[in-house]
């Protein structure tokens, strides 16, 4: 784990890679240029100190943040004081004893005796961390946090694109994303299954039995390409191994990328946007690098048992918007994101494929271009389709419903909330509503600010998401959620965070899956022709 990652805000808030590098090259420092004292040295100090002390931001565990039992030991991270010979004093708090321990550097891993006891007192009630930074032998301030075991494991493994950022730097380098599987339960590093990428790939996702394997691959300029296969240890994606959107309807205007694909449970039934305009603009910064969202394109559905690829009636309407769809774990309903055409934008953007950002920012688009989508529910009946309905909670109700997403027991849906627009924004929160419909709730895992990308562990106990809460740059974290629905505060996935990378689709999937490796056996085109 990089010392970058966890030297927090003023770090990764836009100071230049020199300033940088001097912070670390001072931590590095601090533990071999003078002796700093012990632990207990440090606890004695700290008893008989009577003056005023600052306060210390702990980064990492958020205070009443609730881990899985089955976790890895966790990270403790803080923001430095920047006093000139600082070090600090961690002190975890146990039914009858405490823990201390000394560092020289701003986060300190416990060690697996000190998480043991930690758990075995943590289901009960919460145990509570300390961090105090001495300047010196001086006690200067000092933090605490609080934090709890929930009684459910984490039975998911986490696939994850890892891409630089800008978005636009991405695209333009296909080669520099990397997809990775994280083990949440061991210190091992993320598992590299797939690098240097011949073609552009985005959008990844897994059948909720595990069994069958999705993404989104651009093959020889054909922006509707899918990998879509049987999982497998070592996936060899061939021309076998693919489908092409683009097929559907190749005679009517717009060609089919295929948005935000998602898979039927048992993987026999692949849903997406086709026939879809998008209104993109990129923004040349890490934080938000993209306004993106669909103002055309309807729902269609390809059957991996028949072959079919279809028009899902009821949501292949031509006057509204119907995109980001999700399969109940029965495959019997369907919820997606939807809107009516919004002629302005479309006129906006024309026969373009972007606009220029012209130095705004994010918030100041958002104002120019507002859209908002509401959730609907129809039946899916294996591409029969049905008769769409607002989902109620989701939907007129004055902001943007998307990325729906259902619990694998069916009861609910968990979704993203945001005043306007649909990926990448700012404001965007996590909101629950009853599968069929009632009364919503903001979930107590939102943090501050961005929640988006979303899934669920197949016990259904676990939600993993993206979100910026100690960092501009997107990473990972993963929330408890219990019988009714209600979310604990988040814990952080450490190994899927990084300095100048996004970590983005988040895909919760069973821990017996047995992917190792993904290789692409297309050819990349020849362009130096």
């Amino acid at each position: 784990m990089g010392i970058t990652v966890w030297i927090r805000r003023f770090l990764l808030s836009g100071i230049c890679t020199l300033c940088i590098c001097a912070v670390v090259a001072v931590f590095l420092s601090c533990s071999t240029a003078s002796a700093a004292p012990s632990a207990e040295e440090m606890q004695r100090a700290l008893d008989t100190h009577t003056g005023f002390m600052e306060s210390l931001e702990i980064l990492n565990p958020l205070d009443q943040a609730a881990y899985p039992p089955d976790f890895a030991p966790p990270l403790v991270a803080w923001e430095p004081s920047g006093f000139a010979q600082e070090h600090w004093l961690v002190r975890v708090e146990l039914k009858d004893r405490s823990v201390l321990a000394a560092s020289g550097q701003p986060f300190w891993r416990m060690d697996q005796d000190t998480w043991d006891a930690v758990r075995a007192l943590a289901v009960k009630q919460p145990v509570r961390i300390h961090v105090t930074s001495f300047d010196g032998d001086r006690p200067a301030a000092l933090g605490e946090t609080r934090l709890s075991v929930a009684p459910d494991p984490f039975d998911a493994r986490v696939l994850v694109q890892r891409i630089p950022v800008p978005f636009l730097h991405a695209q333009d380098n296909p080669g520099l994303s990397r997809w990775l599987l994280d083990d949440p339960t061991t210190l091992e590093p993320p598992v590299t299954v797939l690098s240097e990428m011949p073609h552009c790939g985005n959008c990844h996702t897994v059948s909720g039995n595990g069994k069958v394997f999705g993404m989104d691959i651009d093959l020889h300029g054909d922006k509707g390409g899918y990998a879509l296969t049987d999982m497998d240890r070592d996936l060899r994606l061939g021309p076998d191994q693919f489908i092409s959107w683009s097929r559907y309807k190749p005679d009517q205007p717009r060609r089919s990328m295929g948005l935000f694909t998602k898979l039927s449970t048992d993987g026999r039934f692949a849903v997406t946007t086709v026939k879809e305009k998008s209104f993109f603009i990129p923004i040349d910064h890490v934080t938000y690098s993209q306004l993106f969202f669909p103002i055309r394109g309807h729902l269609a559905y390809y059957d991996r048992q028949t072959g079919t690829m279809a028009a899902l009636p009821g949501a292949d309407r031509e006057d509204r918007v119907q995109t980001s769809p999700a399969l109940s774990p029965d495959g019997k309903w369907l919820v997606f994101a939807g809107a009516p055409l919004n002629q302005e934008l479309l006129d906006a953007i024309g026969d373009r494929k972007f606009l220029p950002a012209n130095g705004r920012y994010i918030d100041e688009l958002n104002d120019l271009y507002p859209y908002q989508f509401d959730l609907y529910r129809m039946p899916f009946d294996q591409g029969r389709g049905g008769e769409p309905q607002p989902l109620a909670g989701a939907s007129a109700n004055g902001m943007s419903n998307y990325f729906p997403r259902y619990s694998p027991d069916g009861r609910w849906v968990v979704y993203c909330r945001a005043p306007t627009g649909l990926v990448q924004q700012p404001d965007s929160e996590l909101w629950i509503v009853p599968a069929q419909g009632g009364q919503a709730r903001r979930l107590a895992c939102n943090t501050e600010p961005f929640n988006s990308w979303h899934s669920f562990t197949p016990n259904g106990r676990w939600i993993v998401f993206s979100a910026k809460q100690v960092s501009v740059f997107t990473q990972i974290y993963a929330a408890h959620l219990d019988e009714q629905g209600r979310a604990s505060r988040p814990v952080l996935l450490d190994a899927l965070a990084e300095h100048g990378a996004a970590f983005i689709i988040p895909e919760a999937v069973p821990a017996d899956i047995p992917l190792r490796s993904i290789r692409i056996d297309v050819p990349a085109p020849d362009t130096t022709s």
